[in-house]
């Protein structure tokens, strides 16, 4: 790889991890399981330098095999390099995901303006599923679960069952903190849960190392500390930003972009009054609030 910070892991014979450091916002990994004449890709991270480079290891390992790329949710940072792609596969996608993709395009580079992003494109999915689906790869089973409203609305993972690898996405983290803001704190924990049913045997999260099983029990211990911040934000009628000023971060100081705590209380919150799974937050004023609890640092980027 010609991308600094980046190496590519074999997880799995013929299961690769596209793995970017130092995961943090829109630094995310990527992954590719091979079969006879037939491979598949999920995701193809956020700019244009990255996800040539992802291209490039592709056509390396694959040849001129058929290839569908999966998206794990609709994030610029896993999307925005599908175009480069698109050539020679099929981009599948969550339901949900091709909306939410035509509704906000290429908002999150706004939101950065100080990175390189290149040419990126919004790309509408080709196929799109709404259901847990099984996809022979080249004579390889793998599983493309549907996972309901955890990170985003549109969350996908994708499971090499014969290998025991599971690529979660962003419905986990690896070394930085989880983020619900646009999904449901309750959501991803029913989730992590029952992924962790599945008994895999490496997890690819979509930021961060390759870790075992621990790393979705780390995610469910952290988001039910979320869940009691929210509570004694209701019950002392405390604003997020307060409550985490209040009780802090607990166990969990120790990983990265700490600052969502915030955001993710306000997912909590609303969750306690009601508020459908994954119901539209404002993300503007949380990400300002985001900044404050930075120390009116703005959030750091290196994609």
């Amino acid at each position: 790889m010609n991308v600094p910070g980046v190496t590519e892991e074999l997880v799995a014979k013929d299961a690769y991890a596209f793995v970017q450091q130092p995961g943090g916002w829109c630094v995310s990994n990527a992954g590719l399981v091979v079969g006879d004449e037939q491979a598949l890709i999920i995701d193809t991270a956020a700019t244009e330098a990255r996800a040539r480079a992802w291209r490039a290891a592709v056509d390396e390992r694959t040849g001129n095999h058929a290839r569908s790329v999966i998206s794990t949710h609709h994030h610029g940072d896993h999307t925005f390099g599908n175009h480069l792609f698109a050539d020679t596969s099929t981009i599948v996608s969550h339901v949900n995901g091709a909306s939410e993709l035509r509704r906000k395009g290429l908002a999150m580079t706004s939101v950065w303006p100080g990175v390189d992003w290149g040419d990126v494109e919004a790309t509408i999915p080709d196929t799109t599923i709404a259901t847990d689906t099984e996809f022979d790869v080249g004579g390889r089973r793998v599983d493309v679960l549907a996972l309901g409203v955890s990170h985003t609305s549109d969350d996908l993972a994708v499971f090499d069952r014969g290998s025991g690898v599971l690529y979660v996405g962003d419905v986990a983290f690896s070394g930085s903190a989880p983020f619900v803001l646009g999904g449901s704190v309750e959501g991803s924990i029913e989730t992590l849960t029952w992924l962790q049913s599945l008994k895999p045997r490496l997890v690819v999260c979509g930021h961060g190392p390759v870790r075992g099983v621990d790393v979705l029990e780390e995610n469910v211990a952290y988001l039910r500390y979320i869940q009691f911040l929210a509570e004694e934000a209701v019950r002392g009628t405390l604003s997020p930003l307060a409550v985490v000023e209040l009780h802090g971060l607990g166990q969990f100081g120790y990983l990265a972009e700490s600052e969502r705590v915030v955001a993710n209380v306000h997912r909590g919150i609303v969750e306690l009054n009601g508020a459908e799974r994954g119901a539209h937050l404002d993300s503007a004023p949380i990400m300002r609030e985001m900044v404050l609890f930075n120390g009116g640092r703005p959030l750091s980027c290196y994609a």
